[in-house]
C-alpha cells in the first residue's frame, strides 16, 4: 500500500471516529438538557458542578439570562485557564461538547416542555411535588447522558475543568476528592440561595444517583469476581475448576511471611453467577483454603464480554 492510500484510510478512520464521537456528544447533551428542563432547574435542585452553579443564578438573577447562556458564561474562564494543562484533542472535545450542551439545552427547553414535559410530569408526579423521583430520574438522566459524553472524549467543562485547575495548587488532594469539595460547595451555597436545607438535600440526592450512573458507565457494567485462593491442594482446585467451568487459573507465587513458607496463589476470574460454583468446588477439595473474593468492574479478553 503506497503512502497516499495510507493517509487517505488514516484520514477516513479519523474522520469516522470523529463522527461517532459527536453522535455520542448529541445524544449525551439531549438526555442532560432533558433533565435540567424537566427534573432538575425547574425545582431549584443544584446538584454541584457548573450546571448547579447556573440553575442557582438562573433563578436568584429572576430569569433574566437563558441556563445554557450562563453555563457557556461560568465555563469561558475556566476553560482558558486550563488551556496549557490537557491535551488539545481533550480541550476541543471538551469545547465542543460544553457548548452543544449550552446550545441544546437552551433550543430544546420550549419543545421539551410542550411535547416532552406533561408526559413525564403527569407520569413522575413532577408538579405534585415527588421531589424524591423528580430527583432521582434527573440523576439518572444527566448520569447517562455525561457518561456518553465521556465516552467520546471529552467533558461538559464546569467542575472537571475547575478540579483539574485546583489540582495543580493542591497535588495532595485526589482527583476524586477535589470533585467532591467543589460540588459539595455548590449544593451548600443552593442551600443559603434557596433558604432552603431541603432542596440541598435532595440536591445530594441527584449528585449520588448522577455519580453511580455515570461510575457504572466507565468501569462497567458487567460485574464479574476475582477470587484469590491460598491451599495446598491448589493442584487438584484448578484442575476442577478447569474442567468443570471451563475456566482459566492463574497459578501465582507467594511466600508465607511469617512462616516464610512459599505458596501457590490461585488466580480465577469468573461471571457473578459463577462464583457460587467456585466456592462449592473449594470447600469440596479444601475446607480450610483461604480465599479472597474481589469485584471486577471491567474484563477485557477471551471468555468475557470485552468494552470498550
Amino acid at each position: 500500500m503506497n503512502r497516499a492510500n495510507l493517509l487517505k484510510r488514516i484520514s477516513l478512520s479519523q474522520i469516522k471516529s470523529f463522527i461517532a464521537d459527536m453522535v455520542l456528544i448529541l445524544a449525551g447533551s439531549f438526555l442532560v438538557a432533558l433533565a435540567l428542563n424537566i427534573f432538575i432547574v425547574p425545582q431549584k435542585i443544584a446538584p454541584g458542578g457548573i450546571t448547579g452553579l447556573a440553575t442557582i443564578l438562573y433563578h436568584v438573577t429572576g430569569k433574566i439570562l437563558p441556563l445554557g447562556v450562563i453555563m457557556i458564561i461560568l465555563n469561558i474562564p475556566l476553560f482558558l485557564t486550563v488551556l496549557k494543562l490537557e491535551s488539545k484533542s481533550f480541550l476541543i472535545k471538551t469545547l465542543i461538547a460544553t457548548l452543544t450542551l449550552s446550545v441544546v439545552t437552551d433550543l430544546s427547553a420550549p419543545h421539551i416542555d410542550r411535547i416532552i414535559g406533561p408526559l413525564l410530569k403527569a407520569e413522575f408526579n413532577v408538579q405534585g411535588g415527588d421531589l424524591f423521583i423528580t430527583c432521582l430520574i434527573g440523576g439518572l438522566l444527566t448520569g447517562i447522558g455525561l457518561g456518553l459524553t465521556v465516552k467520546a472524549g471529552g467533558t461538559t467543562g464546569g467542575t472537571d475543568l475547575a478540579a483539574i485547575l485546583l489540582k495543580k495548587f493542591f497535588p495532595k488532594v485526589s482527583f476524586g476528592k477535589m470533585l467532591f469539595i467543589i460540588d459539595g460547595l455548590v449544593v451548600l451555597l443552593s442551600m443559603v440561595a434557596f433558604r432552603s436545607i431541603r432542596l440541598g438535600m435532595y440536591a445530594i440526592i441527584t449528585l449520588i444517583a448522577q455519580t453511580q450512573v455515570l461510575d457504572a458507565m466507565q468501569e462497567g457494567l458487567d460485574f464479574s469476581k476475582a477470587i484469590y485462593i491460598i491451599s495446598d491442594h491448589y493442584e487438584e482446585i484448578s484442575g476442577a475448576v478447569m474442567k468443570e467451568l471451563d475456566r482459566g487459573v492463574t497459578a501465582l507465587q507467594g511466600t508465607g511471611m511469617y512462616s516464610g513458607n512459599e505458596k501457590q496463589v490461585l488466580l480465577i476470574v469468573v461471571s457473578g453467577k459463577e462464583i457460587t460454583q467456585v466456592i462449592h468446588i473449594i470447600k469440596r477439595i479444601d475446607k480450610k483454603a483461604f480465599v479472597i473474593i474481589n469485584d471486577v468492574r471491567e474484563i477485557l479478553g477471551e471468555g468475557f464480554s470485552i468494552m470498550n
